[in-house]
């Protein structure tokens, strides 16, 4: 889902952290 996301090397950290964030809150509801 991220995966073809390919955001600046500066935002790829925030890019991944909000990815699994969407990625958990999905897996909780």
């Amino acid at each position: 889902m991220c995966s073809h996301v390919r955001p600046r090397l500066g935002h790829w950290h925030r890019s991944m952290i909000t990815c699994k964030t969407l990625s958990g809150t999905v897996a909780s509801i």
